[in-house]
């Protein structure tokens, strides 16, 4: 090769050099650039396999306990008894697995996994049960479904029934007490002699009408179709020692608020049966009854379920007559009459108490009967939706059952059994309304190992992963049916 004298650098390999150095430097950076766009390729590919693996689980939701209940948990069990966020775990894991590596498996596979990223552990690290936070998951999606469905609005006739209830007194208000009360001034008259000194046959009317009640109780018992059925040793909720989780998770309403407990009542109303509103189910027939009294038959529950109405409608009744004033006089009339004939003047203001007791006693057995019938019966009567309008009709009140108005605006059976639920614990209600729904799935088949505490909301899962070479990501998620934050990976 001629030399050049001009380019005399040429000679000395001083390019040579300077170029080697230079590609050096390049080759390296273009080397940690790859090596960077592999890492990162790994991580997203690990990021969404994991979230597609953990959508895959939460999609096997118990779909009986959504179509029955609208609710959705994740059954851990799987239709076994002894249910436990392990099982969950090995099912997202295969699901990762398979995400990772789609082509394996496959007799003729197209494509080359160049990452050969494995799962080596997951872990369910946490998880919420429906039962948790004494039953507040569970209450929560109640409450949540009430809300997507009706809106807060649907709540409004039942405040309004239940401070009635309260304002009126009907509550507080005790007729045993008004009865014994008479009773002890009645005495007077048992030892009451006429002139020639010979004792006077007087029958006190609270004794027939304590003998009366219970012979009223029973004939509208005895007219009801009443279901057999009964728990048999369930092995339900209640009677037995339950799992716990990590309790509730982003709770952000206050679900012990009396709007949040109405909201949740109006849920067991729309989707418990109970004696006037039959749901097809294989379980108990009166669940409504059941979440109240709790008791281990439908013929118990719904005695129960009577004698409370009864009580309520009593209570209601004799304040109402007691402020009406033709009914008084009607009362007082008739006590004076027999106080004259007994020549007893002191009789004559328990007898008229006794007499207005006995008519609003006599009006409650009719109100039981309409509201059994699936009729409807104002919490507060007045004079047009009374129906015993005068003493001799309730002295015959058997005969005037059928006399109620068609048209009268009031609660039905249904709603006076949630009006009680207001009154009662909100702990009761949720444990024996997880009672039901264990009860009722049970029933089906495929289904007979099914427990609420097996019932998973939200999980958290860690998995480690392994990369070509000695690649290793360490990946943490949660998920849930209700809105919770996401972590980043890390």
């Amino acid at each position: 090769m001629k030399r050049s004298k001009k380019r005399p650098f040429l000679q000395q390999g001083t390019i040579t050099v300077f170029l080697t150095l230079s590609l050096t430097v390049i080759t390296s950076l273009i080397n940690a650039c790859i090596s960077s766009c592999v890492d990162r390729s790994m991580r997203e590919r690990t990021e969404t396999s994991m979230d597609l693996a953990l959508l895959s689980v939460f999609g096997e939701y118990n779909k009986k306990l959504l179509e029955e209940f609208d609710l959705y948990f994740i059954d851990c069990g799987y239709g076994n008894e002894n249910g436990s966020s392990w099982y969950t775990g090995e099912r997202l894991k295969d699901y990762l697995a398979y995400n990772l590596a789609p082509q394996k498996g496959q007799i003729i596979s197209l494509t080359r996994d160049m990452k050969e990223l494995k799962v080596t552990d997951v872990n369910i690290s946490m998880e919420s049960l429906a039962t948790d936070s004494d039953g507040r998951v569970f209450k929560r999606q109640a409450i949540t479904y009430i809300k997507d469905k009706y809106g807060a609005g649907v709540i409004e006739s039942l405040q309004k029934n239940e401070k009635d209830y309260r304002q009126y007194g009907i509550d507080d208000y005790d007729p045993e007490k008004a009865r014994k009360k008479a009773e002890k001034k009645l005495k007077k008259a048992e030892n009451l002699k006429d002139e020639d000194g010979n004792p006077i046959k007087f029958k006190s009317p609270v004794k027939v009408i304590e003998k009366t009640r219970s012979t009223a109780l029973e004939s509208l018992l005895g007219e009801l179709e009443i279901s057999g059925r009964a728990l048999d040793d369930a092995d339900l909720l209640s009677d037995r020692e339950i799992k716990s989780g990590c309790g509730i998770v982003a709770n952000d309403d206050n679900l012990d608020s009396p709007v949040s407990e109405l909201l949740f009542i109006t849920y067991l109303s729309d989707k418990f049966s109970c004696y006037t509103a039959s749901k097809n189910r294989n379980g108990l027939c009166y669940e409504l009854e059941y979440i109240l009294f709790g008791k281990e038959s439908d013929k118990e529950n719904l005695e129960a379920a009577v004698a409370r109405l009864f009580a309520a409608r009593e209570a209601a009744n004799c304040i109402y007559i007691q402020e009406d004033q033709n009914k008084c006089s009607q009362a007082e009339t008739v006590a004076k009459v027999t106080a004259a004939l007994l020549d007893c003047s002191e009789l004559e203001e328990p007898l008229k108490e006794t007499i207005l007791y006995a008519w609003a006693f006599a009006e409650s057995c009719i109100d039981v009967h309409t509201l059994l019938k699936g009729g409807r019966v104002p919490l507060i009567k007045d004079e047009t939706t009374w129906v015993l309008k005068t003493i001799p009709d309730a002295l015959a009140y058997r005969t005037h059952f059928d006399d109620t108005p068609e048209d009268v605006f009031g609660p039905d059976y249904k709603m006076y059994l949630t009006l009680f639920l207001t009154l009662e614990g909100s702990r009761k209600k949720l444990t024996r309304s997880m009672d039901m729904i264990e009860c009722d799935l049970r029933c089906m088949s495929g289904y007979e190992n099914f427990r609420m505490d097996n019932c998973i909301e939200f999980l958290e899962a860690k998995a480690l992963i392994k990369g070509k070479g000695k690649k290793q990501y360490d990946i943490c998620r949660y998920y849930g049916y209700m809105k919770v934050p996401k972590r980043s990976f890390r």
